[in-house]
This record gives C-alpha cells, structure tokens and sequence, in this order.
C-alpha cells in the first residue's frame, strides 16, 4: 500500500523519490551498487516494497489519466449549461458529476489501500498512532534517552505515550505536513482526539537553541517527511539520534546521499522493530555520533 495519507500526497512522495535519487543513481557505480547493498539502512523487506509501490503509482497515475478527462468534460458541459440558463441540464450534469466523482473516489482508495475500508482503518490507525505505531521494546529504548526533543511529532502520539511512561520529552511540529492536520474528515477528529500528546509550534531550527544544548536533549524523528530528516541531522549536535522510519529508497528520505552521511557520522547500536501500518516498512534505529560536533 502507498505509504502517505492521501492521493495526492502518494503521488508526492513517488516524485520527490524519483527527483530526489535521480542524481545518485546517475553516478552511483558499482562500487556505490556493493555499498548499497552492505548497508544497514537497505534490507530485502523494503526492496521488495519499493518494487511493489513503483507498480501501485503507477497503475494509480493511469487512472487518474483516464478518468480527469471525463470529470473535466462533465464540468464544461455544467458550466455551459449555466450559461444557457437551463436548470434541468445543469442538474443533469451535477448528478452525472457525482456520481463518476463518488466512483473515482472509491477506485481511488481501491487503488491507494486495496479497498474503501482499508482507507478507514487507515485512518483510524493514523488518528491512534500517527504513520507507524510503537511497540513496547521500542518505547523501553527511547526512555533510556531521556530527556527528549521531538521533531514533526504530528498530533503527538508518540509524546503522549512516552510522557505518561515517565520520559521527558518537548515536541515540536510545524503543522505543514501532519497526518490528519487539515480541514479533512481524520483532521477535525484528530484534533479533538484523546490520543493527541502536547505539541509546540516550531520545526527544526529548534534544535539550534542553548537550552537543547546544555538540556543534552536527545533527538527523536519519527516518520519524517521530504527532506526534514536532513534538515534534523544539520541542525542537531547532540550525540544520539533516535529516528523511526524506513530506509533507502523508503518514503521517509529522499536522498541515498543522507543515509551515506549518517553511516559515516553515527554508528547504529540498535535497530528494533515497531509496528508500520500495511505494507511499510519502518524501525526504530538508535544512531550515536561517532565525534563531537565543534564550532556549531
């Protein structure tokens, strides 16, 4: 299954991979193919889901080729009716347009999810635990870190559990890109939901500050989207990052070139399963800084 909420953020996700890996498989030579293949971040599991995901986006962008058009025409031929003034054909079309809108929603989420339930239990998944749910090994991990600074946390669920388990943590999110955060149906329950933790307003740049420093915060990322694992990793100085997400070619970076510079800077002490929603493919990887960081 497609691994973002919605179509359109899918489709994203599939672009920003394409655009973003293009460069490095360019010059990738078969020394970067035998480094690819020894690294902790690649394993057989996600492989084989790429290849998968690659087919499902495909077949998705072929039907949104095929029914656009067909919405596109019903709307030319409401509007013309409008502009004749003929109310029966303008109703005409508006019950034409639903109706092909109500099928290519559901043939959408077939498409996305493998079924309109699967879509709802999705979304009730999401509401509950964000994009990939914890499992008590991975919680037990995370306390020895303590005290915690988290980055896109969502709605919070994450913070939420782990702050009634005695951790510390501060949690932060922009709100740009949260699962649920919008005027949608997942977004105006999430909102109100029992299961939200407490976030603040900020993103990244918020690892910049004195008091993460002297506090010796440790980082927790879970499911990154776009480039904001990168934009962590730049920022942040302390010595363990706790990042729960897949790894290359996976949806939660975009560069094989970040995941380069992470095996070269941290040294990975643990790698411990979590609990992804369908055919994804996420851990928790304890990552420790190999040297000080001096002068930033």
């Amino acid at each position: 299954m497609l691994r973002r909420v919605g179509v359109r953020a899918a489709a994203a996700a599939f672009a920003s991979l394409a655009a973003g890996t293009a460069a490095a498989e360019a010059g990738m030579n078969s020394h970067g193919d035998a480094r690819r293949r020894k690294s902790p971040f690649s394993y057989r599991e996600l492989d084989d889901a790429i290849v998968r995901r690659k087919e499902q986006e495909k077949r998705l962008a072929t039907y949104v080729a095929t029914v656009s058009p067909m919405l596109n025409k019903i709307r030319s031929e409401m509007a013309r009716a409008h502009a004749l003034g003929d109310e029966i054909a303008v109703e005409q079309a508006k019950q034409s347009f639903n109706t092909l809108a109500t099928r290519a929603q559901a043939e959408t989420a077939s498409l996305t999810w493998g079924s309109s339930e699967n879509e709802m239990i999705r979304k009730s998944f999401v509401e509950q635990f964000g994009c990939v749910r914890w499992t008590d090994s991975a919680i037990a991990e995370i306390l020895k870190h303590s005290p915690l600074i988290e980055i896109g946390a969502g709605m919070g669920q994450w913070q939420r559990v782990l702050c009634a388990e005695g951790a510390d943590i501060v949690a932060y999110d922009d709100h740009s890109t949260v699962p649920g955060g919008g005027d949608d149906e997942i977004g105006r329950k999430s909102k109100k939901s029992n299961y939200n933790g407490t976030v603040k307003t900020g993103n990244e740049k918020i690892l910049q500050r004195k008091w993460v420093k002297q506090q010796n915060r440790t980082l927790l990322i879970v499911y990154p989207e776009g480039d904001l694992l990168h934009k962590c990793l730049w920022n942040y100085v302390g010595d363990v990052v706790l990042f729960v997400g897949e790894g290359r070619g996976g949806v939660n970076c975009s560069s094989e070139f970040v995941f380069d510079w992470i095996e070269r800077e941290f040294l990975i002490e643990k790698i411990i399963k979590v609990k992804p929603f369908g055919d994804g493919h996420e851990r928790l990887w304890v990552l420790r800084r190999k040297r000080k960081v001096i002068g930033k």
